[in-house]
């Protein structure tokens, strides 16, 4: 592994959301996971691992990166599960360095592929441990660029052709840089790291003030920047479809729900940041489709005590077909499994994706992790993709 020149990366482009089919996935596997005496949680979370491994397909290999020590404890566990994917085991991260926060993988770096198809890991400051991608590059030999940008990859999804940044990076960038810098020159610097044309998700309105609707007057003349962004990371409410309908790319923005039934609960007063999210991306030439997101306290929660989400939105995609398949597959978080008062919830998404013309994958055991603010995405990261046809 070595290091890049920054002139040597002009070639690179973010890897899509969206597009080809998916060939190789991570997910981090902590040994704490493993173990006998591993609590409620840490039991949800390696099953919640084990639905997703489950549902992948055969023609996508799954890299299961471990510790060093637990290669042969994880072959084993992994050898238990019915996979029909191909697996391989990165055991080359450091033993006692991985704990349970290290499954959210998305967040920790991002890949870039140049015009050879040459891969490279773009790592950023971020709000997951930067050396997932140190140690997956000693098991694949890609190499890795350092950015000093607060970029988590959960606050971006990119296309093939334009990117979506929460405005959260904007602001973590400004603060994070030495010395701090204002917006506009974090959000010239965020657009700068790839050549993608940008969009930065958020609202330029007043959240919890009687005027939401008048634009915030410090942003009012500003660059097209938003002010605010609701949610703790664009893909937990927002999903990249790859669809174009009339020229324009279709986004999923989730709509807060209040109730067990998505088509007459009510929608609290946060609901309005993501209805002021919807309108700014349909004004930059977004088509958007709301999908209902329930936000409800969690059965027998210890943690979050109020409403939680359930990340419908947290995604993957791909717009080709697989052989002997009449649709390409998204996979789509459900949560009637544990709480069978959503199963209305998991039919009215799975129904929206439908629509866009997807076979919907559905991955259940995502529940107990809501609390976590996480689901798919965040629990895995694509790192290789067919190039479309």
């Amino acid at each position: 592994m070595t290091a890049l020149p920054y002139t040597d990366i002009a070639d690179f482009r973010l890897l899509p959301d969206s597009g080809g089919l998916i060939e190789t996935v991570a997910i981090v596997l902590p040994p704490v996971l493993l173990s006998a005496q591993a609590g409620r949680f840490l039991q949800n979370i390696r099953a919640a691992l084990a639905s997703l491994a489950m549902t992948l397909p055969s023609g996508v290999t799954l890299v299961v990166l471990t510790e060093r020590s637990a290669r042969d404890v994880a072959g084993a566990w992994l050898d238990g599960l019915d996979l029909a994917c191909t697996l391989e085991i990165a055991a080359t991260v450091d033993d006692g360095a991985l704990n349970e926060g290290h499954i959210w993988i998305q967040d920790a770096f991002h890949v870039a592929v140049n015009s050879l198809g040459v891969r490279l890991y773009r790592r950023t400051r971020s709000d997951n441990d930067g050396r997932l991608a140190t140690w997956l590059a000693a098991h694949d030999g890609t190499r890795v660029h350092d950015t000093p940008l607060h970029l988590t990859g959960g606050n971006m999804l990119a296309g093939e052709d334009r990117k979506i940044l929460g405005f959260k990076n904007v602001e973590a960038t400004a603060r994070s840089h030495r010395p701090p810098i204002e917006t506009a020159a974090a959000c010239a610097l965020l657009r700068a790291f790839d050549p993608l044309p940008v969009f930065f998700f958020g609202h330029r309105y007043a959240e919890n003030s009687a005027d939401f609707h008048r634009p915030v007057p410090s942003m009012a003349q500003a660059s097209p920047s938003p002010a605010m962004q609701p949610g703790v990371h664009l893909d937990l409410v927002v999903s990249w479809t790859g669809v174009m309908r009339q020229g324009k790319p279709v986004l999923l923005v989730a709509d807060r729900k209040d109730g067990l039934d998505p088509a007459l609960s009510g929608r609290a007063p946060e609901s309005r940041a993501f209805d002021a999210c919807a309108i700014r991306a349909e004004r930059w030439g977004y088509q958007v489709v709301r999908n209902p997101v329930p936000y409800l306290p969690f059965p027998g929660s210890q943690g979050i005590a109020g409403p939680v989400p359930r990340f419908y939105n947290n995604v993957l995609v791909e717009n080709e077909r697989r052989p002997h398949r009449d649709r390409p597959l998204v996979w789509v978080p459900c949560f009637g499994d544990v709480e069978p008062g959503l199963a209305a919830y998991d039919k009215a998404n799975g129904a929206i994706w439908e629509a866009l013309g997807f076979e919907v994958r559905p991955v259940f055991g995502w529940g107990p992790l809501s609390n976590s603010c996480g689901a798919i995405r965040c629990a895995c990261k694509v790192l290789k993709r067919a190039r479309p046809l």
